[in-house]
């Protein structure tokens, strides 16, 4: 698929040290932005979620994990999601009006792939589908052009974080990813 960077970047420790970044913050239901600007509860995502500014520590190991990638540097802040039993995310695209300053998506998965059954996060490229990797620490770096999803989670507890990356967060003003 081009484009599309797949790697275990992540090991269990630095996974539980991502989720611990939520212990304190109460998540609340997803929400999407339409095309006039507004948020609202959608039957687009179901599932919750945390927004986490970046402090030191954080920043440093995003950017030395991410290094090779070609990210210079990072956004505000990242999404922490928990998709429980019934949770989903359906086929959509990150950067539609107003949000076009999404260029690249970044799935960090943090949940062990038997902590759940289904919450399978599916690219959509060229009538085919790509059904990336469930393994703990896995790093999917995308187009937020891109179609993509997370199917319905049958049991259990999947946790993800998101990162939205702008032109700017890049070594290169034309990323070779």
């Amino acid at each position: 698929m081009d484009k599309l960077v797949e790697k275990i970047l992540f090991n269990k420790s630095e996974c539980d040290y991502l989720l611990s970044l939520a212990d304190n913050n109460t998540f609340t239901a997803s929400k999407s932005v339409n095309h006039r600007g507004e948020v609202s509860v959608t039957d687009l995502i179901s599932s919750n979620q945390v927004k986490i500014d970046f402090n030191l520590e954080l920043k440093n190991l995003i950017l030395n994990k991410f290094f090779e990638l070609g990210i210079k540097d990072v956004p505000k802040n990242i999404t922490l999601i928990k998709y429980i039993e019934g949770d989903y995310l359906e086929k959509h695209i990150d950067n539609t009006h107003p949000l076009q300053y999404k260029y690249k998506t970044c799935i960090i998965q943090l949940s062990d792939e038997y902590d759940y059954e289904g919450g399978e996060f599916i690219i959509h490229e060229d009538k085919k589908e790509y059904i990336c990797s469930k393994k703990i620490g896995n790093v999917i770096l995308f187009p937020s052009s891109t179609i993509h999803q997370v199917k319905k989670i049958s049991k259990g507890v999947r946790f993800s974080i998101v990162i939205w990356f702008e032109k700017k967060h890049f070594t290169l003003s034309t990323p070779i990813i």
